[in-house]
Parts: C-alpha cells; structure tokens; sequence
C-alpha cells in the first residue's frame, strides 16, 4: 500500500507501512511511526458538532421566520378583506343616504313647484278679476259717454291688449306648470 507524506520537510514517496525490518535504524523507525500515525488518524470531519448545531439552528429559525411570515400574510389578507367588506357597506350606505335625500329632494321640488302654480294662479286669477272689474267700469263709462271723445277707443285697445296679455301669462303659467309637475 502505497502513500504519498510530506513531513517535516522529509519528501517520502512510496513509502511502505510495513514495519522496518532493522529496528537499529532509528530514523526509519520515526518516520515509520509518524507515518503511521498519519494514515491511522481519522481525517477530520467537517462540518463539525458546533456546524452541525449550527445550521440546524438555522433551519429552525428559518421554518419559525416562514410560518410567522405565514400567519403575517394571512392576518394582512384578513385586513384588506376587512377593509373591502367596510368599503362595501360604506358605498352601500352612501347610495342608500342618496336615494333617500333624493327622494326628500323631490318630494320638496314637487311641493315648491304646487305652491307657486297656486300662487301664480291665484294672482293670476286676481289680476284678471281686477282687470274685468276695470273693463266693466270702462265700458260703462264709454256707453255712458257715448263717444264723446275719441280717444276712448284707444283706451279700449289698450285695456284689450292688457287683458290679451295676461291670459297668455296664465297659459305660460300653466304650461309651465303641467311641465313642473310631470317630471
């Protein structure tokens, strides 16, 4: 069995690990045993105890960082579904406060728009009483005088034109009206 050994500056190619056969001879009867010390020796095992230890430490750390990671992801995941489901009722709510107002708002319109209809034609009716009441006047006061002037006629015109005119004012009224009130 052949081996090669470096030693102590000592370059020994081949050398056999049988036993020199003179035992005189001292110095291949230390290179013998410091030989055989050398290839009886178990080499050193590497990774050692402590790297062993070491990295098993590691890889526990490192499955107890993964699973923190883990309940870390799941508890944000939980988060943000908590947040959207919030998000949800919100805009829910919101749509349902603006039904709700809209509703208030045009059940107010409908109402504003009947009382100024009314109020409109309610003046409309007195201003029209008025106007009557003045024509009858006028004409009674034109029988009366019987053309004694001629510029009753253009008084009577006027009056007409007056009267003409807020009639068409009522039916603008109306008409605005009946539009209001059909949306």
């Amino acid at each position: 069995m052949g081996r090669h050994a470096i030693r102590a500056g000592l370059h020994l190619e081949r050398v056999n690990l049988a036993r020199p056969r003179l035992a005189t001879d001292t110095l291949s009867l230390l290179v013998w045993r410091e030989i055989t010390e050398m290839v009886e020796k178990p080499p050193p095992i590497d990774p050692t105890k402590n790297v062993l230890d070491l990295v098993g430490a590691q890889e526990k750390f490192r499955d107890a960082l993964r699973a923190t990671d883990e309940k870390l992801l799941k508890s944000e995941l939980r988060r943000i579904e908590d947040l959207d489901a919030a998000e949800t009722r919100r805009l829910d709510q919101l749509r349902a406060q603006d039904a709700r107002y809209s509703s208030i708002m045009e059940t107010m319109r409908n109402e504003k728009i009947d009382s100024t209809a009314k109020l409109l034609a309610s003046q409309l009716q007195e201003i029209k009483s008025d106007i009557q009441i003045e024509l009858r006047s006028l004409n009674q006061f034109r029988w009366e005088s019987g053309g004694k002037s001629s510029g009753t006629n253009l008084i009577a015109y006027i009056i007409v034109q007056v009267v003409v005119s807020v009639a068409a004012v009522g039916s603008i009224i109306g008409v605005m009206y009946a539009i209001f009130k059909g949306h």
